[in-house]
């Protein structure tokens, strides 16, 4: 049996909106590598980080704190051949942020 992904469910309760240097930004991130680890050992492609429940993305901080904590992943999977998958309400975000005036399309 082949899995094809890997999800990080832990971001359910510990998200990566969270601040940088927050115990719960902590749990996360080890959630995130040990994930990624995993995948590597079991030959699992692609590492799933969702950014729903306590990491819903809300504002213009938890974007940041969220594509910090993307890169940073990015960067770890790339030395075990192992891909970032993200799922999230990024439109949403992105509609409330227009809305607002912050993009000119």
């Amino acid at each position: 049996m082949n899995f094809l992904s890997i999800a990080v469910r832990e971001l359910d309760h510990y998200g990566m909106t969270r601040p940088g240097r927050s115990q719960e930004k902590q749990i996360s991130k080890q959630g995130i590598k040990k994930a990624i680890e995993t995948a590597r050992d079991m030959h699992i492609p692609v590492v799933m980080l969702e950014s729903f429940m306590d990491g819903e993305v809300k504002n213009e901080t938890d974007f940041q704190n969220v594509a910090a904590c993307l890169r940073e992943a990015c960067d770890l999977a790339e030395n075990y051949n192992v891909i970032i998958g993200t799922e999230n309400v990024l439109r949403m975000f992105y509609l409330l942020m227009k809305q607002k005036g912050y993009f000119k399309t």
